[in-house]
């Protein structure tokens, strides 16, 4: 005789939570083993119906492991891997205009003015009739608040190729430098 189609669904439930209720290991097992023979439907070719290994538990997993492992990289790289970026307010105390050579940008400063702009590389140049002076990244306090630095970075480029360090609220030009942070002033290499 059989039992009636719309009965099937009732029965079925029933049983899902008979299994759910006193056999828990077995439900999980059992919805685990379901999970990885789900197919779904996808059109093939745009003519015909063909049916597809779903995802399945294995999957799932391996793509969260992966995703975790990625995530890990970047957050890794993001707080390690560089340096914080600094705004340079740079005055030019020499006597002819300087070219400015900074993280593959080029800006050119009158005399007796100001640049400002963000530094993210690790090196810059300056050119002018002086010389070509090359210089490494040095951000006073490594980057943190200070005297020196409050985001940005204030200094003064002189005609002997020496970069001084302004403190957050003196203006330039100085004739005379009281005290200078670890590393400065700034020598050409």
């Amino acid at each position: 005789m059989g039992i009636p189609q719309a009965l099937t669904p009732l029965i079925s439930r029933y049983l899902d939570l008979y299994i759910y209720h006193y056999m828990p290991s077995l439900w999980v097992h059992h919805f685990l083993r379901e999970v990885e023979r789900t197919t779904i439907t996808c059109w093939s070719g745009g003519l015909r119906m063909v049916s597809v290994l779903g995802l399945g538990t294995s999957n799932i997993v391996n793509n969260r492991f992966l995703f975790s492992r990625f995530f890990l990289v970047l957050l890794t790289l993001g707080l390690t891997g560089c340096p914080r970026p600094a705004y340079v307010e740079a005055y030019n105390n020499t006597k002819t205009d300087l070219t400015i050579n900074f993280s593959g940008l080029v800006r050119d400063v009158a005399p007796s003015q100001s640049l400002r702009f963000r530094f993210t590389g690790n090196s810059f140049q300056i050119k002018s009739d002086l010389g070509i002076w090359n210089y490494s990244r040095s951000i006073p306090h490594s980057g943190s608040d200070g005297p020196y630095f409050d985001g940005t970075l204030r200094v003064q480029i002189n005609s002997d190729g020496h970069i001084y360090a302004l403190r957050v609220k003196e203006m330039p030009p100085l004739s005379s430098f009281s005290e200078q942070p670890k590393g400065y002033p700034l020598r050409a290499n």
